[in-house]
């Protein structure tokens, strides 16, 4: 159901994040206005919401059953919504009670796609209930509009023990000889006034109250012999909630947002030795003027880095392999939109430490290319086995290594020569 007849307030809810929210409830349409630090809110309707940003900006607007929003900030009055309907009335034309279906007689105005209306609450007023339904689908139907909802009609299921006039008699209760009619002023519970019951011909009766005894119609004019013919004594009979002229209140509902913008983030590369640490700073801009906060993505072999949602970062290079790396950088403003940008990190090698090595001379001679080795042997490229090549310049020594492998030369083959002649003593 739908509460009637309250005070109009509202409720400032201040956010984590430091948005702030506003609802505002009411009974009724009709201008109310809030004065808080900095705004002045005024709605025109039953029920308005609006979130503002930390910066003032509007980020949401909602209103139900009126016609205007009104936000004043510095002095700047803006309407964040307007409609020319309020509340969309219509009466019910047709009933489909085992497809849950009602059809209305008109179409409402500010609803060009029926389609919309899908998970829309409504209410049906009748007599003094007023009970809330949800939508589930809603097409046109010629020039009505026909509603499927989302629970049973039904109120109620309950066998039939008796008649008398206007009276339905259910329950565990039967009327004895005696009891032709019951009194017009008993009062009952008020559950059922404006409910219906359907007879086996299709009749609908709308009824007035319900009793633990049985149900009351609302035509005094209904007899037993009516009622017997519709209802058959042992059949159950459901008692609906609702049927044809009953009136459907649809509450006009007006939501808009801003369009928050997509920060960026700017993407850099930066360059440190082996051993050195580095600080840096990423940049973002936000054109709302909303804060950016910032998040790393580090890759593996990186362990040195440190980022903060500030933006600011500190890299220490040792450790690392020499190599690039690219680090996520995500900028995210205060309504979860975000952005994408690299961090390049490239990390160079340690300098080279120089390498002492002897002065290149050899017993052969000095550096360069093959040269006449000093014990008489051939000159030219490829010297025999009893002389030796020149030392290389700068290195180590190489042109006396080949020559004391050439003097091993010699040595091996005398012995081997010796070998031969069979002269184990010498």
């Amino acid at each position: 159901g739908d509460e009637q007849g309250f005070q109009p307030a509202c409720v400032r809810v201040d956010l984590t994040d430091g948005n702030r929210d506003y609802l505002i409830i009411s009974a009724s349409a009709g201008l109310k206005t809030i004065q808080d630090v900095n705004i002045q809110l005024a709605i025109d309707g039953r029920l308005g919401h609006c979130a503002l940003a930390p910066n003032g900006r509007v980020l949401r607007a909602n209103l139900l059953g009126g016609n205007l929003m009104t936000l004043t900030q510095g002095g700047t009055s803006t309407n964040l919504l307007t409609q020319s309907e309020a509340v969309f009335a219509a009466s019910i034309a047709d009933v489909e009670y085992d497809q849950w279906a009602v059809t209305l007689d008109h179409r409402p105005v500010d609803i060009p796609d029926p389609a919309t209306l899908a998970g829309t609450r409504i209410y049906i007023l009748r007599g003094g209930q007023r009970t809330g339904y949800t939508v589930k689908s809603a097409s046109w139907s010629g020039n009505g509009t026909r509603l499927v909802l989302e629970n049973s009609p039904i109120l109620s299921t309950q066998r039939v023990d008796g008649f008398a006039r206007r009276w339905l008699i259910t329950g565990a209760y039967s009327p004895t000889t005696a009891m032709t009619s019951y009194p017009d002023s008993v009062a009952g519970g008020g559950a059922f006034d404006g409910a219906r019951i359907i007879g086996r011909t299709g009749r609908a009766f709308a009824l007035t109250s319900g009793f633990s005894c049985g149900v009351r119609l609302v035509d005094a004019s209904v007899g037993a012999d009516v009622l017997s013919d519709e209802f058959p004594r042992g059949t159950k009979v459901a008692i609906y909630d609702y049927g044809i002229g009953d009136r459907i209140e649809i509450p006009a509902v007006a939501s808009g947002r801003s369009i928050n913008q997509r920060p960026s983030v700017t993407s850099q590369t930066v360059t440190l030795g082996a051993n050195e640490t580095l600080s840096g700073q990423v940049t973002g801009t936000d054109v709302d003027g909303d804060t950016l906060h910032y998040a790393f993505e580090i890759p593996s072999g990186l362990s040195g880095f440190v980022g903060n949602p500030s933006g600011s970062f500190t890299i220490q290079a040792s450790g690392a392999t020499p190599g690039t790396y690219q680090v996520g950088i995500y900028a995210h403003d205060d309504q979860l939109a975000s952005a994408r940008g690299i961090l390049e990190v490239r990390i160079t090698p340690a300098p080279a430490l120089p390498v002492v090595g002897d002065s290149g001379t050899s017993a052969a001679g000095t550096g360069g290319s093959n040269s006449t080795s000093s014990n008489g042997g051939s000159s030219g490229s490829n010297p025999g086995p009893s002389g030796g090549a020149g030392g290389g310049s700068g290195g180590c020594g190489l042109g006396s290594i080949v020559a004391l492998f050439g003097l091993v030369g010699v040595v091996l083959g005398v012995m081997s020569a010796r070998r031969i002649t069979g002269n184990p003593r010498e």
